[in-house]
């Protein structure tokens, strides 16, 4: 039991560590978490697409709308750099710079542009306790560069109506009109210019990482990896040795050793050397049982006074051979 225990123990331990480095390099191919979402969705024959989102599309008076257009390039067929947006912002103004990145993944191009919008005009005023309805002129995504054969299309995008609310509440004017409270009515606090409700936009704040998801990641794989290293030290005194691996080349055996004496001796000349091989050959198959074939040996090494016939040595040899193999099962005889 024992015996067995060691033999089978370095297998398992080294299949464990190989295991394991494979998960390890499984999960770092086949993460999608970097991955351009639209990347190589491109419909066939066409040579870029885009996403077209305005967020939010509701709004109060004043509040921050942005815009963004995440196209996809085929690099064969293009040459992304020479992409560009046309985009008409009026009513509203432009906050910051306009952003444009873009990132390849096989054959394909993701570029993204980024646009902050604002406007605090009357035309984007919406009455007290009304909406107002903006409508941005639509935008295109053009190629500035030389056609490829069939030429290349723009691509025009009708951006969705956009509303706007008002920061004031006609029911809390009046109420502070007539002096209410939240404690009730105070004649003291009667205006006719009531101090506006000024309404707040209340939505949660953009999500923020101490350490954002991609560090994390690779922070994961190198501890896994650091893991698997320690492992592999641990398991090192039950780890084969690296000639393990190698195919163990095994010793032959008496009976193959006087067959490949007779060769030899058949192969070098001398008709004493191949007698006496022959001899050998003939005790070892008494000792292997075979009686038959150790006579015909033992006949072949002393016929006089002819030396040993050629061809009846090699018949010889040969049956000795198929004897071997048939007895080892391939393992030696």
């Amino acid at each position: 039991m024992r015996t067995r225990l060691d033999r089978w123990l370095p297998r398992a331990a080294a299949g464990a560590l190989v295991a394991a480095i494979v998960a390890v390099v499984l999960v770092v191919t086949l993460s999608g978490h970097d991955q351009p979402s639209a990347a190589g969705s491109l419909p066939r024959g066409q040579a870029f697409s885009a996403t077209w989102s305005l967020s939010p599309s509701s709004h109060l008076f004043g509040d921050t709308v942005h815009m963004r257009v995440e196209a996809t390039v085929d690099r064969r067929r293009l040459d992304p750099r020479l992409l560009g947006l046309e985009a008409p912002l009026k009513p509203y103004e432009q906050i910051g710079p306009r952003r444009r990145t873009q990132r390849d993944l096989g054959h394909y191009t993701q570029v993204v542009y980024r646009i902050d919008l604002r406007c605090v005009s009357s035309d984007c005023v919406a009455s007290i306790g009304a909406i107002r309805r903006l409508h941005l002129e639509p935008a295109r995504l053009v190629y500035r560069g030389q056609p490829p054969p069939g030429g290349v299309k723009p691509i025009k995008y009708t951006w969705p109506v956009i509303l706007v609310f008002s920061r004031l509440d006609p029911a809390d004017l009046a109420a502070r009109a007539r002096g209410v409270t939240p404690f009730g009515q105070n004649p003291n606090r009667i205006s006719k210019q009531p101090l506006p409700p000024w309404h707040v936009d209340v939505s949660l704040a953009p999500v923020s990482y101490s350490v954002r998801p991609d560090n994390a990641f690779w922070v994961a794989i190198a501890g896994a990896l650091l893991l698997v290293g320690a492992a592999g030290l641990l398991l090192r005194p039950y780890l084969p040795a690296a000639t393990f691996l190698r195919r163990h080349r095994r010793e032959p055996g008496p009976l193959e050793r006087a067959l490949a004496a007779v060769e030899s001796a058949r192969a070098s000349g001398p008709q004493e050397h191949e007698r006496k091989a022959l001899e050998l050959l003939g005790t070892e198959l008494v000792r292997s049982g075979d009686v038959q074939l150790a006579e015909s040996a033992r006949a072949l090494a002393w016929s006089r006074p002819a030396p040993p016939e050629p061809a009846l040595t090699t018949a010889l040899a040969l049956d000795v051979r198929k004897l071997i193999e048939q007895r080892s099962n391939g393992q030696g005889a």
